[in-house]
């Protein structure tokens, strides 16, 4: 059955469809008169843009730039007790700084180093010291130096020539660095980097694994300029950032322009701090012994006997140790007693010097 309508619901129909419509067309207008819209760049633009083929209108892709090959997000963990000396209540803790995540768009090493410099600093600021003879050597490096005044002082007056190496945030450094070499020590730089972890802190001006080489070389540069006189510098803590390639790139490098030596405490048995130095051509030897990881003075005897026992077998030790009581009581003992023990305790640029002819007499053959 079809559908009628009645002459009456299709002149409603009629008037509804063209209200509708009306309606319609006044909101379309509205939009188009009222809405914001950007106003229509200048006819010169206009020309301008139209005259260039649309892919030039483009912006040009990113240049990207193969990265290290290290985790964006490197892992964490707490330093190993026995590596990694136990924080010192007197060393002047402060905030720790995390991390920053790696830029995957870093080159993957600084710009080549700079030449050797024509004099070098380290040579020049060695310590002199008694002619060893046959008798194995060992340097004894006491760092963490320069926030303790009172242990401070206490280490600056034992026998010398010890190693001394001081914090770069301690309150008076170059005047207690002066001290230290007034009694005959030879003088480091310790410069704080980037453990694992973030139980302990690496003091206010650590160096962070995850910075751009150029900041890093920069911030090294900055660093050591704050004391004269050293022979080189040693890490403090830098468990994480001695094992990242970039990093130590960046702060050997600065050691090389400088002239100066580098001493690996290895707090990370993944360092690549030596293997790095040596393709520079930067003077560096590697901590074989921790005096007192435990601070207790029979656990710092049974560490000096340690050493004792790799300076006769090879000739020579590099021995760290920090302003605890317990090292100081072992170390006021036993200075006293090296030469009877048949041990020559000499500066850490000895140490240096003997591994370079070493190394110069092994190349010939």
């Amino acid at each position: 059955m079809g559908l009628v309508i009645s002459a009456r619901n299709r002149k409603r129909l009629l008037w509804g469809g063209l209200a509708a419509g009306c309606l319609a067309f006044g909101y379309g207008l509205g939009l188009i008169l009222f809405s914001p819209h950007e106003p229509e760049p200048p006819a010169s633009s206009l020309v301008e843009r139209d005259a260039k083929p649309w892919f030039e209108l483009q912006p040009p892709p990113p240049q990207l730039v193969e990265g290290p090959n290290e985790p964006i997000f490197p892992e964490t963990g707490t330093p190993s007790s026995v590596l990694t000396p136990p924080p010192d209540p007197a060393a002047g803790i402060t905030a720790y700084e995390e991390p920053l995540p790696q830029d995957p768009y870093l080159p993957a090493s600084p710009p080549p180093p700079a030449p050797f410099p024509e004099r070098m600093a380290w040579l020049d600021n060695a310590v002199a010291y008694a002619d060893p003879g046959d008798r194995p050597m060992m340097a004894i490096v006491i760092d963490d130096l320069g926030i303790d005044h009172k242990r401070t002082e206490r280490i600056i007056k034992l026998k010398a020539p010890l190693t001394l190496s001081f914090l770069t945030y301690a309150v008076d450094l170059v005047g207690q660095a002066r001290r230290a070499r007034g009694a005959g020590h030879e003088l480091l730089l310790h410069v704080g980097m980037q453990p694992k972890g973030t139980m302990v802190d690496p003091g206010p001006d650590a160096l962070l694994a995850a910075s751009p080489p150029e900041k890093i070389r920069a911030r090294t540069s900055e660093l050591i300029g704050r004391l004269d006189g050293i022979v080189g510098i040693n890490n403090h803590m830098g468990s994480l950032f001695t094992e990242n390639r970039a990093a130590m790139t960046a702060v050997l490098s600065e050691l090389r322009h400088r002239g100066l030596l580098f001493l690996d405490s290895r707090t990370s048995p993944q360092t690549v701090g030596a293997e790095v130095a040596h393709e520079l051509g930067v003077p560096v030897v590697e901590r074989n012994v921790f005096l007192d990881n435990t601070n207790r003075v029979e656990a710092v005897w049974a560490a000096i006997r340690q050493a004792e026992r790799i300076a006769a077998k090879h000739g020579f030790a590099v021995v760290i140790g920090h302003p605890r009581d317990a090292t100081l009581q072992v170390l006021e003992a036993w200075l006293a007693d090296a030469d009877k023990r048949g041990v020559a305790v000499v500066p850490l640029s000895a140490i240096v010097k003997r591994s370079l002819r070493h190394s110069a007499l092994t190349e010939r053959g």
